[in-house]
């Protein structure tokens, strides 16, 4: 889905929402080296990755509120017990680059009170 999709996506989704609404966005990290090499581009649907900074510029240019937002691995389990002891080296040594395959955004459409 190329930007102006994903742009008129959101608008509709915020139209569709009555105020109080809530929408939650899950996309690939694209802050994370191992999703923005690899991960990403096994998908053939991706069209382009939403970085965080980009995809709440986007929620708030349409009128939403952000809540949340972070970005996280999502279960233990995706490691796996034997692959644990290189993951934990590699989240040290690369930080905020790695481990965290996920950006969660929650948005909200508010109500307005007269």
């Amino acid at each position: 889905m190329g930007y102006n999709d994903a742009l008129n996506t959101l608008e509709l989704c915020y139209n569709a929402l009555h105020p109080g609404g809530r929408l939650l966005v899950i996309t690939p990290n694209a802050q994370d080296l191992e999703v923005i090499a690899e991960m990403f581009w096994l998908d053939p649907t991706h069209v382009r990755p939403y970085p965080k900074p980009l995809l709440k510029t986007m929620l708030e240019a349409v009128g939403f509120h952000i809540k949340l937002e972070k970005q996280y691995l999502g279960t233990w389990r995706m490691v796996g017990r034997r692959n644990l002891p290189v993951y934990l080296f590699r989240r040290f040594l690369l930080g905020k680059y790695f481990g965290k395959p996920n950006t969660l955004m929650l948005a909200t459409k508010e109500s307005h009170s007269l």
